[in-house]
């Protein structure tokens, strides 16, 4: 709810509809057009040019095995559904048998108290085995970090903007379960290529990727389709290429 009022706050404040023309701006996502449509902006003819990534330098990995390591990228904070993933692992560690997957969350944390109540959750179900804080990692180490794991997991509260995270990883062959919630839910397809969960549900979670784990076949879907998605819709130079496209247009006065 405290980001959404940010973003509400943003919208009619920092981009006052009465002082700027609005007929050429661009968004994101559909989610974010959709949001300031609902905040009065007059912008129903904007154009929703998503982001793209180098497939390039986030490059597929051929060569897999069984899925077990699992990753989380991204802030360390409560709207981000980082405890989702630790209840998750207790869920496959401590109920199902599974001594072989291993979490490593990566990021830094803007929320002094949520950080170390993360580590007190892992200490509490003797997972210290199971889950590595790696803390803030530099953009450039990503690609190698995305080589060494099998499956994202996006476990979102909050509605996303849109979710670059989620692009690297499918760029890079990582099967993604995730919460498809706002802009995100533009890039994942139930089935296609993510698997998905309600928000904060641990155990709806662990399923998933217990599918995945059970299922190399459903893995091996899953990552190539995600492959698919980037280099057919979300490639850096298509984007550039619409992008650039748009902003001639927009010489033409409204």
């Amino acid at each position: 709810r405290l980001s959404k009022r940010v973003l509400q706050f943003l919208l009619a404040r920092l981009i006052p509809s009465d002082s700027l023309h609005l007929c050429h701006v661009q968004f994101a996502s559909q989610y974010l057009k959709l949001f300031a449509l609902q905040a009065g902006k007059p912008v129903p003819d904007a154009k929703v040019i998503h982001w793209g990534i180098d497939i390039g330098r986030f490059a597929y990995r051929e060569v897999t095995h069984n899925p077990k390591h699992l990753l989380y990228v991204g802030l360390i904070a409560p709207h981000k559904g980082v405890h989702t993933t630790i209840e998750a692992v207790r869920i496959l560690v401590k109920e199902y048998g599974w001594s072989s997957v291993k979490l490593t969350i990566i990021g830094g944390s803007l929320f002094p108290d949520y950080k170390p109540g993360l580590r007190n959750l892992v200490r509490s179900y003797a997972l210290e085995d199971y889950v590595h804080f790696t803390g803030f990692v530099p953009r450039e180490q990503l690609p190698h970090i995305y080589q060494e794991h099998d499956i994202l997991l996006f476990p979102s509260v909050w509605d996303e903007p849109f979710g670059i995270t989620l692009l690297e990883a499918m760029s890079c062959g990582l099967a993604v379960i995730g919460t498809a919630t706002g802009g995100s839910s533009e890039i994942l397809e139930y089935e296609v290529n993510a698997l998905v969960f309600p928000k904060e549900n641990a155990r709806a979670c662990a399923n998933q990727i217990l599918r995945l784990l059970n299922d190399q076949e459903c893995y091996e879907r899953i990552r190539q389709s995600g492959r698919r998605t980037v280099e057919e819709r979300f490639r850096f130079e298509r984007m550039m290429d619409i992008l650039e496209h748009s902003l001639t247009l927009a010489i033409v006065p409204c």
